[in-house]
């Protein structure tokens, strides 16, 4: 059996079990990676590091916002941050949407407070507004006014 007859088959029992970009000559997205940071910052912990990454994995997770992949990895970022990474393989159309949207933006002006001082906690309320600010329910339940959520980083 070829390789791509293989993963044909793969994808028809298990949409989630092949990235979207595979066989489809696009190219993957990714958002953010914990080892650019750590190339950037030799000093930092892959912890550190890690923390926007699990934060948005952990907070789209009710949202409808991974994949079965997206999912799985919160796992295995959590024990082994060093690999942390952000792609289009681990989100919804949903999430990669929202994604392409805010993340470098939530990053830049919000998250990196706590890739400079490992002590500043990431919390949901910004996340929440850009969310709602796109179209999407208030809170994980799709009703509104959910009070701020803080999620742990590790």
């Amino acid at each position: 059996m070829s390789w791509k007859k293989r993963m044909r088959e793969i994808a028809e029992r298990n949409p989630d079990a092949i990235p979207a970009w595979v066989g489809s000559g696009a190219a993957l997205k990714v958002w953010d990676r914990a080892e650019w940071q750590l190339r950037d910052q030799p000093e930092m912990e892959p912890e550190v590091a890690a923390r926007p990454i699990l934060f948005v994995l952990r907070w789209l997770a009710p949202r409808g916002g991974l994949t079965q992949r997206g999912l799985s990895a919160i796992g295995d970022f959590a024990a082994n941050p060093g690999s942390a990474v952000l792609d289009d393989s681990m989100t919804t159309p949903k999430g990669t949407k929202f994604l392409n949207a805010h993340y470098d933006d939530w990053l830049s002006t919000e998250a990196i407070n706590s890739l400079i001082d490992p002590s500043v906690e990431l919390h949901s309320e910004s996340l929440e507004a850009r969310w709602s600010a796109s179209g999407n329910p208030n809170s994980e339940q799709g009703g509104g006014g959910q009070a701020a959520t803080r999620y742990e980083s590790t």
